[in-house]
C-alpha cells in the first residue's frame, strides 16, 4: 500500500515504512543535537574559566620571586655566621686574607663576600651607613672604638655586631691583644671596651 505525500523539497511517493522510520528516528536526532550543544557551552565555560585562573598569580612564581630577595633578618643572620667560621685566625697588621686579618681587614673582607665593598681602614669605615643607637644595635652592624691608648679621641679598632642583650653587646672582631691576637668574640661589657666605645653604625639595608 502507498499513499502519496508532499515534501518540502518537492512532491514524491513515501511509503508508510519510510514515513514510520523518520519518526521514529527524529528523537534520536534531537537528543544528539541537544548533547552537541550542552558540550559545546560546556567547553565554552569551562575555557573561559581557564583564561580567568591564568590571569591569576601562581603561587610558585611568586614563592621564587620570594626567595630571590631574602629578607634583611636573613641577611644578617648570614654576614655573622659567615664571620664566624673565622674565628681563630690570627691577627696580621694590615692583614686582609684568610691568612691573617687586621680589624678593619677583616670586616672588609667579611661584607665582601655579600657583594658589599667597604674600605679596609677604621678611618674611613666609620664613615659608612648609619649611626643607631647603642640600644639598638643589631647582628650585622659595626660596632667602633678609640685606639688602645687612654687619651685617644680617634677611632682605631672595629667589630662586627653578634647579639644584643639589651645591657650588652657581643661582637666578634679581630684582635691584635698580646693575650689573644686572633679572631674571637667580645663583650661591651668589659672595661676595656665600654671606655673606648664611640658608635654602632649599620651597613646593612632593612
Amino acid at each position: 500500500m502507498h499513499m502519496k505525500a508532499t515534501s518540502l523539497e518537492g512532491s514524491g511517493n513515501y511509503s508508510l515504512g519510510d514515513w514510520h522510520d523518520r519518526q521514529t528516528n527524529r528523537p534520536l536526532l534531537i537528543g544528539a543535537l541537544a548533547l552537541l550543544l550542552v558540550g559545546f557551552l560546556a567547553g565554552i565555560a569551562v575555557g573561559y574559566r581557564w583564561g580567568k585562573g591564568n590571569d591569576a598569580p601562581q603561587p610558585q612564581l611568586a614563592a621564587q620571586a620570594t626567595e630571590q630577595v631574602p629578607p634583611a633578618r636573613g641577611l644578617r643572620d648570614e654576614v655573622v655566621n659567615y664571620a664566624i667560621t673565622f674565628l681563630g685566625t690570627p691577627y696580621r697588621p694590615r692583614g686582609q686574607g684568610n691568612d691573617g686579618f687586621d680589624c678593619s681587614g677583616y670586616i672588609a673582607h667579611v661584607f665582601k663576600n655579600f657583594a658589599i665593598d667597604l674600605p679596609p681602614s677604621t678611618q674611613y669605615m666609620i664613615k659608612e651607613g648609619q649611626e643607631v643607637p647603642e640600644k639598638e644595635a643589631r647582628p650585622g652592624d659595626l660596632i667602633f672604638f678609640t685606639g688602645t691608648s687612654e687619651d685617644s679621641q680617634e677611632v682605631g679598632h672595629a667589630g662586627i655586631v653578634v647579639e644584643n642583650k639589651g645591657d650588652d653587646i657581643k661582637f666578634i672582631h679581630s684582635s691584635s691583644g698580646a693575650k689573644a691576637p686572633y679572631v674571637k668574640f667580645d663583650s661591651l661589657a668589659k672595661a676595656g671596651y665600654r671606655r673606648r666605645f664611640m658608635v654602632v653604625k649599620r651597613i646593612l639595608e632593612e
